[in-house]
């Protein structure tokens, strides 16, 4: 069986602003390129240059607006968040991955939104990951690429990977990822 595998050289990476002919979907995986001591950090050690990733979500209501989920650990917001997706690209670069298709539960997955935000951000789990150590699992904190990894498990049908050891890089490596985006429809 041949791996399964997207070059990140093959991806558009986007300044801020995005071109409004990019047609985001719940659902949709936000990938954000290395920034900073940390985010030079974690590519070290995952082997990407993406450093974080986050969900792309549309909110409800009468003031629809695009939005993101994430897991983040950063001036003192240690926790899981629900932000505006122009703040969440803000001065970052990023690109995007498709979701195939209508795969995610997005009823269940809007209404659980606020649940989600109980949880706490915390950078153990990765430093398990990076250095194979054997931490005490906490599933009450999340670093990004577990949190996102977890909420394709719980709303999606046709994931089977163990979320808490998904590293972002993995998104664009681990072919049991891969089958969840359109990758013919890839940026660039």
């Amino acid at each position: 069986m041949k791996k399964r595998k997207i070059k990140e050289s093959r991806l558009t990476l986007y300044k801020e602003d995005y071109p409004k002919t990019i047609n985001l979907e719940t659902g949709d995986l936000i990938l954000y390129k290395r920034r900073g001591f940390l985010g030079w950090l974690i590519s070290l050690f995952t082997g990407s240059k993406f450093s974080h990733v986050s969900l792309y979500y549309e909110s409800r209501g009468i003031n629809r607006r695009p939005m993101v989920t994430e897991a983040v650990g950063n001036r003192g917001d240690n926790s899981v968040r629900n932000i505006s997706f122009d703040n969440s690209i803000y001065e970052r670069e990023w690109t995007y991955l498709k979701l195939r298709g209508d795969l995610l539960k997005k009823k269940e997955f809007l209404n659980d939104l606020s649940k989600l935000s109980k949880l706490k951000y915390d950078y153990k789990n990765f430093i398990r990951i990076a250095f194979n150590k054997n931490l005490e699992e906490d599933t009450s904190k999340v670093f990004c690429s577990e949190y996102v990894a977890f909420l394709y498990e719980k709303y999606h049908t046709l994931i089977d990977v163990n979320s808490q050891m998904v590293v972002p890089g993995d998104y664009l490596r681990n072919k049991r990822l891969l089958d969840l985006f359109d990758v013919r429809k890839l940026v660039g």
